[in-house]
């Protein structure tokens, strides 16, 4: 990481100004929110990682040298709007002065609203190791399950090892120490066979997945894509995780088996699922088969989206999508509504193949998800087949 280590310093002959003060909070959990989005494409090293790390350190400066009233401004905004951007923010400015009372009123919200945990994570992944010694070992003991759940991201970020600690966090009453134990195990050589079995099993289905990316990382593709297909394919998976472990998967599969995966979807009426995996996939003989689903009312949506990751693109208005469902059919006119769904013009992109000028990006054009995915292949290239 970017030195982020600057002293701390803050002024009693100048008191912070709370506009001041809460327009740096808010830029800080804005921006945080894409520095996370930018680094699961790009590594750290990139230009714009670095370029975006410079803004949002600048915010975050300028709440510290706040005090007091950054930390007001920063409850305020959490307790509003408890999301992880705010738990972001406040949890750098507790570790910023070390002040434990703020600390464990910080995981006691989170107690409360468990998918805060994120931006708890990326404050404590991101903060100097001096900052966290005074807590580590503190928090590893703790009866508060956010506490634990922070201490096993702060040892995995700053390569610190647990021993027998791990077997008993991978066995945690709560999924959220457990997701973390399993993060932490993926980057051990400790032998994965034992636990593995257990977390097959595990009811949530969020640590089956860091499961997953565990054998992704450990070099297991097979029995990943295995992981990821049951979970995409479980109607109780949630949303955003099934789209999350078809993205993975489709990445992982080779050229047969998505062949073989695909048409097993479409056989149990999963034609969503198999629409985004084909789309990921990005094979260019499939355009007559995804451009077929275009014009189908009930699939023209994900075709649309599968369409731009095959492009690489993003989603916006042009020769080839419109907001207007008029302009396509009367079957889809009467699915969706004017300027609500971005779609895709069968008709053009019909145009557009066989004139030849369905060509992806390339390079930093690419959308940002378009290189996330990029990213996902190339990890994907060096595991056994």
């Amino acid at each position: 990481m970017f030195d982020n280590s600057t002293e701390i310093v803050q002024s009693g002959k100048h008191p912070a100004i709370s506009t001041i003060a809460r327009e740096h909070v808010e830029n800080a959990a804005q921006l945080w929110l894409r520095y996370r989005d930018l680094r699961e494409a790009l590594p750290e090293q990139d230009a714009a990682v670095r370029h975006l790390w410079r803004r949002l350190s600048a915010n975050l400066y300028g709440a510290v040298l706040s005090g007091d009233t950054g930390w007001d401004c920063a409850l305020s905004q959490a307790t509003d709007f408890p999301e992880a951007g705010e738990f972001f923010v406040l949890t750098w400015l507790a570790l910023a002065t070390s002040d434990r009372k703020r600390l464990s009123m910080i995981f006691d919200m989170v107690s409360a609203t468990p998918e805060a945990i994120e931006g708890v994570r990326g404050g404590v992944t991101l903060a100097p190791a001096r900052w966290l010694t005074p807590f580590v070992h503190e928090w590893l003991n703790a009866s508060s399950w956010p506490a634990r759940a922070s201490a096993l991201a702060a040892c995995l970020r700053h390569g610190q090892d647990l021993g027998p600690q791990l077997a008993g966090f991978l066995r945690d009453r709560h999924a959220e120490v457990r997701i973390e134990a399993v993060r932490f195990l993926a980057g051990t050589t400790v032998d994965i066979s034992q636990p593995l079995a257990s977390l097959k099993a595990d009811p949530d289905r969020r640590v089956r997945f860091e499961a997953a990316l565990m054998l992704i990382r450990r070099g297991h593709r097979k029995d990943a894509l295995a992981f990821l297909r049951e979970l995409a394919e479980d109607p109780e998976t949630p949303t955003a995780l099934i789209h999350q472990s078809l993205d993975r998967a489709a990445t992982l599969a080779q050229d047969e088996e998505i062949r073989v995966w695909v048409r097993a979807m479409i056989a149990t009426g999963l034609d969503a699922h198999a629409i985004r995996v084909i789309g990921v996939h990005g094979d260019a003989a499939s355009w007559p088969w995804l451009i077929d689903r275009m014009e189908n009312g009930s699939t023209a949506e994900c075709a649309g989206l599968a369409a731009c990751d095959m492009l690489g693109r993003e989603l916006t208005t042009d020769a080839l999508f419109t907001d207007d469902p008029a302009r396509l059919s009367e079957e889809i006119a009467a699915e969706y509504d004017l300027g609500v769904s971005i779609l895709p013009d069968a008709g053009q992109f019909r145009s557009a193949l066989a004139d030849k000028r369905l060509t992806p990006v390339a390079g930093e054009e690419r959308s940002l998800r378009a290189q996330t995915l990029d990213r996902y292949r190339a990890m994907a290239r060096g595991l056994p087949a």
